[in-house]
């Protein structure tokens, strides 16, 4: 976007121009707020995450902030009874929904949920409770990754010469897809040594 449209945008937001034109357009619409994870800045794990998944405590927060100044928010069951036909929902109406069922959902984006009066939607990744015994390499795949140097580690032991450091999404799906086609014997070897518990024992 250029500069001069960025301009244009801010000046017809703060004007209130902007805002109304986005009530009229979305008055009889629901609006569905999709978040995935929320992890302080400073951490090790936000450093590691997929960006494009993810918000640091405070961008969140502003966003928060954000969608409750132009929507009115919904509950899930507000939603159930409009489609029951039992209620009517409000206009420019917004559910918040958080997908996968991170624990940093619980830790740092229910607390700024609660400061607002907010509700939202937790959906959970339903795959993880019926994973056998041979997946527990991504549950320690997680605890790695969320460790400073827990990537780095992980890819010095599978040997992959990976040329953009910076790049980190993509490391972390080619680290995936190797530990994925490799079969277990080879897995336990490669990931016992960088982890505190046994391979094979869940949490």
């Amino acid at each position: 976007m250029s500069v001069a449209k960025t301009i244009l945008r801010k000046l017809l937001y703060r004007t209130g121009v902007l805002g109304l034109v986005h009530r009229l357009r979305n008055r009889d619409t629901l609006t569905v707020f999709m978040f995935h994870r929320v992890l302080p800045r400073c951490s090790a794990e936000y450093q590691n995450a997929e960006k494009e998944f993810t918000f640091s405590v405070e961008g969140f927060g502003q966003c928060l902030d954000f969608i409750q100044r132009h929507y009115q928010i919904v509950s899930q069951a507000d939603v159930t009874a409009y489609l029951s036909h039992q209620q009517r929902l409000p206009q420019c109406a917004g559910l918040i929904t958080f997908d996968d069922g991170w624990r940093d959902t619980l830790l740092h984006a229910l607390p700024e949920l609660k400061k607002r009066a907010l509700p939202a939607v937790l959906f959970l990744a339903t795959e993880v409770p019926e994973l056998n015994d041979n997946d527990w390499w991504q549950d320690v795949l997680v605890e790695l990754t969320a460790q400073e140097d827990g990537l780095d580690r992980i890819k010095s032991a599978l040997a992959i010469r990976h040329p953009d450091e910076a790049d980190r999404t993509f490391l972390l799906r080619r680290v995936t897809a190797t530990l994925g086609a490799l079969d277990e014997a080879q897995r336990q070897a490669i990931l016992h040594p960088l982890v505190s518990r046994p391979p094979g024992a869940r949490q």
